[in-house]
């Protein structure tokens, strides 16, 4: 086998290790798998400014979907997950217009209104006040971006569009 020459192996090794460089290191933790609650989980920040054809609101499949996939479903609310309970697999489906298992009287997502609407309230952390349990959402991490809570509300706001 012929080996490159010198010229030719610099700029090609250079090249590989920016290209390594960029990969982000191992923590060495399995919180990117989900097995510990807890533990610290990331969150990842995904708000974006791109909208489904909603005629310009936002919309659950394009806006608010990717939240709870980021999220809420890698370590909980999946099928088989600590919380499968509410399978956020489709979030919509789950959610609008469903009835709280915390809050008598209260939905989940009340269309059109982000303060009736007991989601929000687990969002936020101000569940308590709201007359529910348990702790803030989502679980052994860190809340959502204030970004990602406000794009909720909006959409909620907006009519919860599908």
């Amino acid at each position: 086998m012929k080996s490159l020459p010198p010229r030719f192996a610099t700029p090609i090794a250079l090249g590989f290790a920016l290209i390594l460089s960029a990969c982000p290191a191992d923590d060495g933790s399995d919180m990117d798998m989900g097995d510990d609650m807890t533990e610290s989980a990331d969150t990842v920040d995904t708000t974006t400014d791109t909208t489904s054809d909603t005629n310009g609101a936002l919309s659950h499949a394009a806006d608010i979907q990717p939240l709870w996939d980021a999220n809420c479903i890698t370590a909980c609310h999946t099928a088989g997950g600590s919380a499968s309970f509410l399978d956020l697999d489709d979030g919509f489906a789950t959610m609008v217009g469903k009835s709280s298992t915390q809050v008598v009287g209260k939905n989940l997502v009340e269309a059109g209104s982000s303060t009736d609407s007991y989601l929000v309230a687990k969002l936020r952390g101000t569940h308590l006040e709201f007359g529910g349990t348990g702790g803030q959402m989502p679980a052994g991490g860190s809340p959502l971006a204030q970004d990602d809570i406000a794009m909720v509300v909006s959409w909620i706001d907006s009519g919860a569009n599908p």
